[in-house]
């Protein structure tokens, strides 16, 4: 990193033990590394070296640079030191592969994550080497075999991509059963600007629109991309991006779905397949205006159509395949402070207050309880008014509809793309096959954990054989009887282990409604740790949940 310097401030003893608590972290370096490391402690002490290398890189760096690292501030020293121990280093590539983080990604932030926990027995890291041996690994071989010395990071070809001034490096790969997780590290030459920081304490990155090309599926994934990482300082920002495999899985006919779609489309407009196909477009865009739509939706099973939904296929995930990834943004949500989102104007907020009140459903500003009390039918008015407003808003304000905004976030462009060779890792993961459906169809079809997450398939029937008609929720209790941690809902659901007792999982169907309006609501309230003397959530579930079954694993090793 550049950095401003000033080498007449740091005594020679305290220059030694700010690098040394800043290399070491939470990890010893590597002797070799160590050897380095002291190599560039001597020159800096050299008082020409502290002289050119003032005037070759201080002077360049005039633009003051603020710290989100505290073990920086003040130690203006540290900065020089590091670049040349960044120079020797990256002149022996030997001793390039043992610098955190490269490589060492899932070591520095795995327990932070939400899918938290020790990585190092699993991770492999993304190395030259890897690249050309990937399908000379034996089956018998496993991830920890081969995690001891790495060997050199590619440096700017397979697993590192600059672009604008900014490096996208591929660390490390592991696979389970459920997930595929790729740790990277971003590094900009300009400072990162200032980021949102959550609840939790997150910045998270979005790595935009990306989407990725699975050997064996032929259609484009794109991705929940969503960065789980930190800013290790201003210029460098350390991930893990997590790419559910059940996204994956799907193929779609879509040869046949388009020829079904043609033909719905021929029979509404009174034309033949021959004349739709000649020109497809105008047939289409005909077919859209009949519908009341600006585009014909590939879903239009309410309106007699063929439905998308009906011409998907599940793929088999084989034991190694590729990913091509592609990257085209990076995002960022800035600090609240910093958004400057225009405010909705008054007279639109006035035209949307006057159209409640026209049709009786009064002036409801924020009231929820109010709402909660409208039909279907006043839902729907409301819903067209207040969708009415934000279009006049986008209207008005067209760059605040775009994402990314200019009012709320910053971004950097790419492309950065990449070639992976995977291989799944089975180790310490088990699946139990359950199939236990009850008479009404409801029930689980299996439960896999891995060494991160548990994930639960069910089956359901149709949404509106639900109680409220609006569709199941899916619910999975630890051993202590306390929710599981993010958790995804669906057919599929996947919940994150972190350092819970799995030893027993117990697994629910609630009603969706019943679930979020009442059932959720006792265990969130601020009164459930005396609540749960009288009646616990299990007890709660056990009572009103449609369906439930236990799963046991054997307890954890340590």
């Amino acid at each position: 990193m550049k950095k401003q310097i000033d080498f007449n401030s740091a005594k020679e003893a305290r220059l030694d033990e700010q690098i040394k608590k800043t290399m070491q972290r939470d990890f010893p370096l590597p002797d070799c590394v160590d050897a380095a490391k002291n190599t560039a402690f001597a020159q800096i002490r050299n008082k020409q070296m502290k002289q050119e290398y003032a005037n070759g890189v201080a002077q360049k760096q005039k633009d003051k640079r603020r710290l989100r690292s505290a073990f920086v501030r003040g130690a203006g020293g540290l900065a020089a030191a590091a670049a040349v121990f960044s120079v020797v280093c990256i002149s022996n590539p030997a001793l390039a592969a043992n610098i955190p983080l490269v490589g060492h990604i899932f070591e520095e932030i795995g327990s932070s994550l939400g899918f938290s926990g020790n990585y190092s027995k699993y991770v492999q890291p993304l190395t030259e080497e890897n690249l050309i041996a990937a399908s000379e690994v034996s089956e018998s071989e496993t991830v920890s075999e081969t995690d001891g010395d790495a060997a050199a990071p590619v440096s700017d070809s397979a697993y590192s991509k600059t672009v604008n001034g900014v490096t996208m490096t591929l660390s490390e790969v592991y696979c389970n059963d459920a997930a595929l997780y790729l740790s990277l590290l971003i590094e900009s030459e300009d400072v990162f600007p200032e980021t949102f920081t959550d609840q939790m304490g997150k910045q998270s990155l979005n790595l935009y629109d990306s989407y990725g090309e699975f050997s064996y599926n032929s259609e484009k994934i794109y991705l929940s991309n969503y960065l789980d990482g930190k800013f290790v300082d201003d210029h460098t920002y350390a991930a893990v991006l997590r790419i559910d495999l059940q996204e994956t899985n799907t193929g779609m006919e879509r040869e046949k779905f388009e020829d079904a779609k043609k033909e719905f489309v021929a029979e509404l407009l009174g034309m033949s397949i021959e004349e739709v196909e000649k020109d497809t477009d105008a047939a289409y865009e005909k077919a859209a205006e009949a519908l009341g739509q600006e585009v014909l939706y590939d879903n239009l099973s309410d309106v007699g159509g063929p439905s998308f939904m009906d011409y998907l296929t599940e793929i088999s995930i084989p034991e190694e395949f590729t990913v091509n990834l592609d990257i085209p943004m990076i995002v960022g949500t800035l600090p609240q402070d910093q958004q400057t989102r225009p405010e909705m104007p008054q007279e639109l907020l006035d035209e949307y207050h006057a159209g409640l009140v026209e049709n009786g459903l009064g002036d409801m500003v924020n009231d929820m309880d109010v709402y909660k009390n409208f039909t279907d039918e006043q839902k729907q008015i409301e819903h067209e008014l207040f969708t009415q407003m934000h279009r006049k808003y986008n209207e008005m304000y067209p760059e605040a509809a775009q994402y990314p905004s200019k009012y709320e976030n910053w971004w950097l462009d790419g492309p950065w793309n990449f070639e992976i060779s995977v291989k799944r890792n089975h180790e310490d993961s088990v699946v139990k096959e359950i199939n236990d459906i009850d008479e009404n169809g409801l029930g689980v079809v299996s439960v896999t954990k891995t060494p991160f997450e548990i994930t639960v398939e069910t089956q359901e029937p149709d949404i509106s054989q639900s109680p409220s008609g609006a569709g199941y929720f899916v619910v999975a209790l630890d051993a202590d009887g306390e929710i599981m941690p993010y958790g995804s809902g669906g057919r599929i659901n996947v919940w994150a282990i972190q350092d819970r007792d799995i030893s027993r999982v117990d697994i629910y169907l609630c009603d969706y409604i019943e679930y979020l309006d009442e059932l959720k609501v006792y265990y969130w309230s601020d009164t459930y740790e005396t609540d749960k003397e009288t009646k616990t959530f299990k007890q709660l579930l056990d009572e009103r949940a449609l369906y439930h079954t236990e799963v046991t694993f054997e307890e954890q090793a340590e």
